[in-house]
């Protein structure tokens, strides 16, 4: 963003640029090879699209009940606001948008038999599945099919090698960890500690490049610690991390398990020894309201979207954003979620993608796809043939505390982005 100071822009620029050969190398052997990057078996469209009148059909596959069904509520509220904001300018090209949503409940299967489904009532492209292990079998079959798709995944192996159907649009979780060791230098710390959910990409992917990066500034890991999404007793790494000398605890996972650890960490007192920080994936208010003034003073990066009305109207961006934060905050009474802010971010992806077709048919749509460079909500998108994967500006990270239920400016992001904002 254009009010980030030139020093703090190139160290997370550097940052960034020193995990890009970790990130292609993690995701280049995720594919088998003979993986392609074109359908050999996708159906061909004819004809000039849609008839007239005819609603364009979209399909959300989300999970709505499961350990992260609170994903799949904001994917849900993110792209019926993006839906909603389409149709009340008329559609596109005199159609509205019909949104179909089935919900998979963490389930693989599920999720694949869904997409069966929705391709059989003709739809033009699908949005989801968010977690990780679902979305790199989903992808694969998505792509078979034609189905222009954009999954909200953490996976780098979703998109890597890249296939003609196939997209991301959530930064990857190496991105993640750049705002967090940004963070932990500005503070003055010297030694943490980190655990994360082994059965997702987030932590998987982003805690190694945490460590990395902190080691290059000198900051030392003293604790590593796993868990997994349906854990409920994290009394064992508790008293693990009693005995270090960790100033940060580090916790990386998209579950409910994050709240459960939470509310230990806080019962065992840890929070007097120690900085709780927390990752993007707690950026709701699914983490904060079960916590209440527990989660007060809670550090975590967020998109800047999630920050609201507390960003200052000063660029385009910021602007896109803050129309946003007010049209959710009215729709649906809280702070837009980190998952909201992915699936409205990819609902413009796609409906500007279907503007840009020469004609509404999954093939044109995946076309489109293929070659556009769009602004959204969470930030700057550059999709090419060989690049279908989430290219986010990392500068639109944000870090940020938990305060009365309230994601708000940690005093680094007011020195560095906003110095004009009320401290």
């Amino acid at each position: 963003m254009a009010t980030l100071n030139a020093s703090r822009s190139a160290k997370i620029a550097a940052g960034a640029a020193a995990l890009s050969l970790a990130i292609t190398a993690c995701g280049s052997a995720a594919k088998p090879a003979g993986s392609n990057t074109g359908p050999s078996t996708a159906p061909q469209q004819s004809g000039g699209g849609l008839p007239p009148g005819a609603p364009i059909k979209i399909a959300l596959i989300s999970p709505l009940t499961g350990p992260t069904s609170f994903l799949g509520e904001g994917d849900v509220q993110g792209l019926t606001l993006a839906v909603d904001d389409v149709n009340a300018q008329g559609g596109i090209d005199g159609h509205k948008i019909q949104l179909i949503v089935k919900n998979y409940g963490t389930s693989t299967n599920q999720a694949i038999t869904d997409l069966y489904a929705v391709n059989g009532q003709g739809v033009l492209a699908v949005m989801g599945p968010v977690d990780d292990f679902v979305a790199e079998a989903f992808g694969p079959i998505a792509n078979r099919l034609g189905i222009p798709t954009l999954i909200p995944s953490l996976s780098p192996s979703v998109v890597i090698p890249p296939e003609h159907y196939v997209f991301e649009d959530v930064p990857l979780p190496q991105y993640w960890a750049v705002p967090l060791v940004q963070w932990m230098k500005y503070k003055g710390i010297k030694r943490f500690a980190v655990a994360w959910d082994t059965t997702d990409a987030f932590g998987v992917d982003g805690v190694p490049a945490m460590v990395k990066l902190a080691k290059q500034d000198g900051i030392q890991v003293v604790g590593e610690y796993k868990f997994q999404v349906n854990t409920t007793d994290f009394s064992s790494i508790l008293a693990q991390l009693k005995q270090t000398n960790a100033q940060v605890f580090s916790v990386w996972g998209p579950g409910v398990a994050e709240v459960i650890l939470t509310k230990q960490f806080m019962a065992d007192g840890l929070n007097k020894q120690m900085q709780l920080m927390m990752g993007g994936t707690q950026c709701l208010s699914q983490y904060t309201q079960p916590l209440g003034n527990l989660a007060n003073g809670i550090v975590l990066d967020c998109n800047d979207a999630d920050l609201g009305t507390y960003l200052p109207p000063t660029t385009p961006f910021t602007n896109m954003v803050l129309k946003f934060a007010r049209e959710f905050q009215a729709k649906y009474g809280t702070q837009p979620p980190q998952f909201a802010v992915d699936a409205y971010a990819g609902g413009q992806i796609l409906f500007t993608a279907m503007k840009q077709a020469k004609a509404l048919t999954r093939n044109d749509i995946a076309d489109a796809m293929n070659h556009l460079s769009i602004l959204t909500v969470d930030g700057n998108y550059h999709y090419t043939p060989t690049q279908h994967g989430s290219v986010s500006d990392v500068n639109n990270i944000a870090m940020v505390r938990i305060e009365n239920g309230k994601f708000v400016p940690t005093n680094w992001e007011v020195k560095y982005r906003f110095p004009n904002l009320p401290r």
